[in-house]
């Protein structure tokens, strides 16, 4: 609930106590889910050092197990703090990712690629962003994906 009302701080605490029990339950989908809502929660919150320290976790234990969804999705994060520094070859990994969710069957983490790369855009290609934010938008206000919705318009805003 605390990452919905946008209270991260508040997300961040609870992702960390999830974290340490399931960090003992051997329930590593859950661990890996965990994993990416800290460095999600972090990347929110503007500390893209500790984003990319857990979405690198998330990433290994998810290749590691076989979750393709959770590789693709870690590592396009992983990604979009690449190209926010200017990381040519991780902006272009950033485009193909929503194509691996596509085949993966999962619109969800299709639309969160194209969030992120519709975001990194917006440093060197602001017409290409809006484009991609735009369909972006339509789509996740179609299948009724009301927070990427939110975070799509307030790219645009940007």
């Amino acid at each position: 609930a605390r990452y919905t009302l946008e209270d991260y701080t508040g997300a961040l605490a609870w992702f960390r106590q999830a974290l340490e029990v399931r960090r003992g339950s051997g329930y590593l989908q859950g661990l890996i889910i965990n994993l990416h809502n800290i460095g999600d929660s972090y990347l929110r919150l503007g500390e893209e050092g500790k984003a990319h320290g857990a979405f690198s976790e998330a990433l290994k234990l998810a290749r590691d197990v076989g979750l393709e969804r959770s590789v693709v999705l870690n590592q396009a994060f992983l990604d979009f703090l690449a190209a926010g520094r200017q990381d040519e070859e991780a902006l272009e990994r950033l485009s193909l990712a929503e194509a691996e969710a596509r085949a993966l069957d999962d619109p969800e983490t299709a639309l969160t690629v194209r969030l992120l790369y519709g975001r990194a855009l917006l440093l060197t290609d602001r017409d290409r962003a809006e484009e991609v934010l735009r369909s972006g938008l339509e789509e996740a206000q179609s299948v009724g994906h009301a927070w990427l919705a939110r975070d799509l318009e307030r790219a645009l805003l940007s």
